[in-house]
């Protein structure tokens, strides 16, 4: 995808490293969709690999953000769009990291016994981070390509991240009133929604950059 107000071929590369970026963050995201599947079926070996394979993704996240900052400190792009650009390249792996965070969460659920209505609410939070994560993807493309319809598909991130913010409500309500479970196993399970939830606050950071980039292309 191209930058069309711009050619010079420091953007493009900045440009290009992006899309690595976002990238990066549809495969930890798709590793973290594995990694729940798994943990919903009590498969902490799949569990485990797939923690190690989102660790792999967020470190090269986070080389292609040094190298996006390394390109954009070389003088890509004007001023206040290179700012605007330096934040959106932190908030891009800000999401990577949360994924990362959650992950390394979950590993700890091992042994512990889930309610079954909290497995239905984490089933539901990954189909929203599914949605959230691969709409900013879409965003990301129509932003550097110049495509109508960012505002739009911005709501849809807003609203998964309003139902994340629920669902991680509906998981403290079911737990944090068992009587039935131990303070440990209520804590990690808690804790685990409490970091899914934050994926979709990180996505919609990323999304308000974008919306602020795409008014500074307009300008």
């Amino acid at each position: 995808m191209k930058w069309n107000i711009f050619g010079k071929k420091g953007e493009n590369e900045a440009i290009a490293l992006f899309e690595k970026h976002i990238g990066a963050t549809i495969k930890a995201k798709d590793a973290l969709l594995e990694l729940g599947a798994a943990l919903l079926k009590g498969d902490f070996d799949i569990v485990n690999k797939k923690n190690v394979e989102i660790s792999d993704f967020e470190r090269d996240a986070d080389i292609i953000r040094r190298n996006i900052v390394t390109r954009l400190y070389g003088g890509a792009f004007m001023p206040l769009m290179r700012t605007f650009l330096y934040e959106f390249a932190d908030a891009l792996d800000d999401v990577t990291d949360k994924i990362q965070d959650a992950s390394k969460r979950i590993v700890y659920l091992k042994g512990k016994k889930l309610p079954s209505k909290v497995k239905e609410k984490y089933s539901a939070m990954f189909k929203e981070i599914d949605d959230s994560v691969s709409m900013l993807s879409h965003i990301t493309t129509d932003l550097f390509s110049g495509k109508q319809g960012i505002r739009k598909n911005l709501k849809k991130v807003k609203m998964a991240e309003h139902n994340l913010d629920i669902l991680e409500t509906e998981v403290f309500d079911e737990m944090l009133f068992s009587k039935k479970l131990d303070p440990l196993t209520i804590w990690l399970t808690c804790d685990v929604a409490r970091l899914l939830a934050r994926v979709g606050d990180m996505v919609e950071a990323s999304g308000d950059k974008i919306l602020v980039l795409r008014l500074l292309r307009r300008a």
